[in-house]
């Protein structure tokens, strides 16, 4: 298993390790003026294999880390309680060992109440009650109507004789 450790210039490791693959991943931020940002996530989401897991140290201050990862496409995501240090937190995360496929996403769905769903009641609709099928169509609308016959290729109704060809057998 390659394990590649980074603490400095994280961005430009990753662009640098993008056609190598990686089995494990540890990005420390500790110490760095650095912050996790969405590039960091979607460059070592690219580097690392199928199945591949993140370490990812943070200052304590950090709290976006887990909709960063869950943005960027990792799984299995998970805040390491074993750490004794108050000032960083520890996440670890999984690549997905699939591509192409949807995974829902944890979260909350909020639902709508049944009071705030839009009805149409047409028993109270007063405008409905008062139309008759007779009063839709009038009498003009009966009546067939007279639609003149097409002429092709002149304004003349008389035929038009045809004239032969100058070199014309055929009659």
């Amino acid at each position: 298993m390659t394990e590649l450790v980074i603490q400095d210039t994280i961005e430009e490791t990753l662009k640098a390790q993008s056609g190598a693959s990686i089995a494990s991943l540890v990005l420390d931020f500790s110490k760095s003026s650095e912050q996790v940002s969405s590039q960091i996530l979607e460059h070592s989401l690219r580097v690392l294999q199928l199945d591949g897991k993140i370490k990812i140290i943070v200052p304590a201050k950090q709290t976006h880390i887990r909709r960063l990862f869950i943005l960027n496409g990792f799984s299995s995501i998970h805040s390491d309680t074993s750490n004794s240090d108050p000032d960083i937190k520890i996440f670890l995360a999984t690549k997905p060992d699939f591509t192409g496929v949807s995974v829902t996403l944890d979260g909350k769905v909020e639902v709508m109440p049944a009071d705030s769903v839009w009805t149409l009641d047409i028993i109270n609709n007063i405008d409905v009650d008062n139309t008759k099928d007779n009063q839709m169509i009038s009498e003009f609308d009966l009546v067939q109507q007279d639609i003149p016959k097409p002429t092709y290729g002149g304004t003349s109704d008389q035929p038009k004789k045809r004239r032969a060809c100058k070199n014309c057998t055929c009659g």
